[in-house]
C-alpha cells in the first residue's frame, strides 16, 4: 500500500479496521500478526502504536514474572532463574520472600 502512495496513518487505520472487522481465531490472528511484522520489516514502517508496544512489553514482563514464580516454587537456583528471565538476583530474592510470605498466609 505504501508503494501505491498511501500515507502511514491511512495504512495503520486500515489495518486497525481490518482487525476490528474480521475477528480471527487465535492461530489465524498469530499468522496475521506475523505477516504484518514481516511487512513492517520490509518497509520499516511500524504498524503497532506506542500504546500497543507498551502493552506488549508489559505482557512480556508479566510472562517472565510468572515463569520466575514457577521456577522459584520448583526450587530452581536463583542464578538459573536470573539467566532464564533476565531479572536481577535482588528481584528474584524479593519474589522468593513474597512467595514464602504468601505460602505462610495460606497455611494459616
Amino acid at each position: 500500500m505504501y508503494d501505491k502512495g498511501f500515507k502511514k496513518a491511512e495504512v495503520v487505520n486500515l489495518y486497525k479496521f481490518i482487525d476490528w472487522l474480521i475477528g480471527l481465531s487465535k492461530p489465524h490472528e498469530l499468522e496475521y500478526i506475523h505477516e504484518i511484522y514481516e511487512l513492517e520489516e520490509a518497509t520499516k514502517m511500524p504498524y503497532i502504536s506506542n500504546a500497543e508496544k507498551f502493552g506488549m512489553e508489559k505482557g512480556i514482563v508479566q510472562g517472565k514474572l510468572e515463569v520466575a514464580k514457577h521456577l522459584i516454587e520448583d526450587g530452581v537456583k536463583p542464578a538459573i532463574i536470573e539467566r532464564a528471565t533476565g531479572f536481577s538476583l535482588a528481584k528474584i530474592k524479593k519474589l522468593q520472600r513474597e512467595i514464602k510470605k504468601a505460602a505462610k498466609k495460606n497455611d494459616h
